[in-house]
């Protein structure tokens, strides 16, 4: 996962938003994919010369290799940048998520330009590729934006909770529970309901129902907008820094629509009383 840091970076450095980094191999040549709201871009394994940057309207489709978990092959159109061969055989380690920014990516950037939704065709094929998956093991020949500081990290505090953003989010003076970064244009907003006796809560429900809920407040959120889910799924309460006996459940919902990403995490925190 990309730092805020180096995102920002490499936004600013390909005039794109950048949504992911990642190694490859293509002919038996590592290379860094940097997959951008936009486009795809090529970088040679010393991150010094820019190899190609394909606009998503280039691609034509996605072949999925049925026999090798690691590979997978892009179609170009002919708008393709000349250097670019018309089928490009991918070998990488995290194939599932690869594909699947490419085809959101692809979705995403079709429906701004022509104001229509449309899939990016996807097949399963059962071809090979003559580089051997092992060679994807070899780290690259260099360790991106050494110079770079660690980030820096804010508390705040609503309702009794701590929260933790990074330094440039501040708090919204007029709204609670909203905090803004300006510079990302990114806006976290919290909101805790008030405690129910458990017995409430049996009739609630538990993780499916949380995800009826996520969904639900995307749905209201983003009434009237074009959008679709990209993600659904569980979210599990990673840290426990202060020893917090209760019982947590939560689900996330990440959503995109033509001109910003929404990612909706909703939890609920079980407490139960000490017997003795």
């Amino acid at each position: 996962m990309l730092s805020t840091a180096i995102q920002s970076s490499l936004s600013q450095l390909f005039n794109l938003k950048v949504d992911y980094l990642t190694t490859i191999i293509h002919n038996g040549s590592s290379l860094f994919l940097i997959i951008g709201n936009t486009s795809l871009i090529l970088m040679d394994e010393s991150f010094e010369t820019l190899k190609s940057k394909i606009s998503f309207q280039c691609i034509e489709r996605i072949i999925i290799s049925s026999k090798d978990q690691y590979l997978f092959q892009v179609h170009f159109n002919n708008k393709k940048p000349n250097h670019v061969p018309q089928k490009m055989n991918i070998h990488c380690l995290e194939r599932r998520t690869i594909v699947r920014l490419i085809k959101y990516g692809w979705k995403t950037d079709y429906m701004s330009k022509f104001l229509e939704v449309r899939e990016l065709p996807m097949y399963k094929a059962g071809f090979k590729d003559y580089v051997s998956p092992a060679e994807m093991l070899k780290p690259p020949k260099v360790e991106l934006f050494k110079q770079i500081k660690a980030q820096k990290f804010k508390t705040f505090t609503h309702m009794g909770y701590q929260l933790t953003l990074g330094d440039s989010f501040n708090a919204n003076q007029t709204q609670k529970g909203v905090y803004e970064d300006k510079t990302l244009g990114a806006e976290f907003i919290l909101q805790i309901t008030e405690k129910y006796p458990i017995e409430i809560l049996n009739y609630v429900g538990d993780r499916r129902d949380l995800q009826y809920y996520a969904e639900n407040y995307v749905h209201s959120l983003l009434q009237g907008e074009q959008y679709w889910f990209i993600d659904s799924s569980v979210f599990r309460k990673r840290r426990n820094i202060f020893n917090d006996t209760s019982e947590w459940t939560g689900w996330q919902v990440h959503a995109r629509s033509k001109d910003r990403d929404y990612i909706i995490i909703l939890t609920k925190k079980k407490i139960y009383s000490t017997i003795f």
